[in-house]
């Protein structure tokens, strides 16, 4: 049952999903900043290498997350990595990094979709979800950096 109630928590609560919220809600508010940012991913003039410019930094970010959380669940010292399985809460940092792992992949795979209903469907709303699900990578991809620190700080 504890370990149900963490993954709600983690669900409803997580940094993620509240970040997310915000920018939404903040940039219906501010409806100019998206109008402003589409301005440049929809123009006339961009060519295939802009696109890959703008989908290669969630590709990246994707990349780079996925490194940290393999050296956060296994660090290379064979002993760290024994006193860490061993851990009672590894369970714990194990479902926050697979968490933040799924929300980073729903939001490349959100992001490819937004920036094809920007294009055929509402140039301004799509805009507002690319940067919502920018937004929810970035914060996943700091969340898992600051984990990595935090666990070479009680290992080390």
């Amino acid at each position: 049952m504890n370990k149900f109630l963490d993954l709600i928590r983690l669900t409803l609560i997580s940094p993620e999903i509240i970040i997310g919220l915000l920018v939404y809600f903040g940039l219906h508010e501010y409806i100019e900043f998206p109008k402003f940012i589409s301005i440049y991913f929809f123009n006339e003039n961009m060519q295939w290498q802009d696109y890959l410019k703008l989908f290669g930094v969630p590709i990246g970010i994707l990349g780079l997350m996925y490194k940290y959380s393999d050296s956060i669940l296994n660090p290379e010292d064979k002993e760290n990595r024994q006193v860490l399985k061993q851990w009672p809460n590894y369970w714990m940092l194990k479902n926050r990094v697979y968490f933040s792992l799924t929300i980073a992949i729903i939001s490349f795979i959100g992001t490819i979709g937004s920036w094809y209903y920007a294009q055929n469907m509402n140039l301004i709303d799509g805009t507002v979800y690319i940067l919502v699900f920018w937004s929810v990578l970035l914060v996943s991809f700091i969340t898992i950096a600051l984990a990595k620190l935090s666990i070479k700080d009680i290992l080390y």
